[in-house]
């Protein structure tokens, strides 16, 4: 994982298809965006837990006993981290590291900054109410994203 986001990083990929992604795509490249964000955001997390314990006990110690509500800041770290990187790569017009192993990409189709973050917002509700959007994805023929219809991004494959 740590040699593809060194080797992988994001580019812009040239546009093959207009076709919607598939659904699946989509998931495993979050859940690789999702894998490659803890990697990096949990060894930052702990150092500022270990730092933390330090100097509320006065030692530093490699075992420590954080307080339970530190764990909430992982949880909306990770979900801010999200957006982010979301926010970023639609408005730049650049692929995540998963949206580049699965071979897609997201393109505002108007103005990308609105779009972007109205994307990027309602890609996390889609996220927490993932049974009902997995069922609106599922359909006969492939479509967009709820998401994506409402916020005029396109997800569209890459070479």
């Amino acid at each position: 994982m740590l040699l593809g986001l060194v080797f992988l990083g994001p580019r812009s990929g040239r546009v093959v298809s207009s076709q919607p992604v598939a659904v699946s795509a989509r998931f495993w490249a979050f859940m690789l965006d999702g894998m490659m964000l803890v990697l990096i955001l949990t060894p930052a997390f702990d150092l500022f837990v270990i730092l933390a314990e330090g100097f509320r006990t006065g030692s530093f110690s490699t075992v420590v006993q954080p307080e339970p509500d530190q764990y909430n800041y992982l949880g909306a770290t990770f979900a801010l981290s999200l957006l982010l990187l979301s926010l970023r790569s639609t408005t730049i017009g650049s692929q995540t590291f998963g949206q580049r192993i699965m071979g897609y990409q997201s393109v505002p189709a108007s103005n990308p900054l609105p779009s972007a973050l109205v994307n990027s917002m309602l890609g996390l509700v889609a996220l927490c109410a993932w049974p009902v959007s997995l069922m609106l994805a599922t359909g006969s023929r492939p479509q967009p994203a709820w998401w994506n219809r409402i916020s005029g991004v396109q997800a569209v494959g890459t070479d």
